[in-house]
């Protein structure tokens, strides 16, 4: 459950998940299930490759955030990474004002 603005719970309409995972289809399948069961709609669960790394969720949930918020599928957008690698993908929706307000998390890292 998230917070309003006024300080209000709301409910998240939508959770999606992005990851890649080492093994076989049923190791990624079963990574997927569990997610669901987490309630995350449509985890994207990709088997993780030696030459190739995370290139494909990275590539898939910039895409997916592009795309949501152009068609303003969301009110409220919430990336959680440690990969710097996404601050043109947030720059770029914030650009579009397609996003409001932005939380640098830095300040509270160790």
């Amino acid at each position: 459950m998230g917070h309003a603005a006024d300080g209000e719970p709301n409910e998240w309409h939508r959770k999606h998940y992005y990851t890649s995972v080492q093994g076989d289809a049923s190791t990624v399948q079963d990574t997927a299930d569990w997610l669901k069961g987490q309630g995350f709609e449509a985890p994207r669960v990709f088997k993780k490759s030696k030459t190739k790394g995370s290139k494909r969720v990275d590539i898939s949930l910039a895409t997916d955030m592009l795309l949501h918020a152009s068609r303003k599928h969301y009110e409220i957008a919430l990336l959680v990474t440690g990969d710097g690698d996404y601050v043109p993908l947030v720059r770029a929706v914030q650009l579009r004002h397609e996003a409001d307000y932005f939380v640098d998390l830095t300040e509270y890292l160790l």
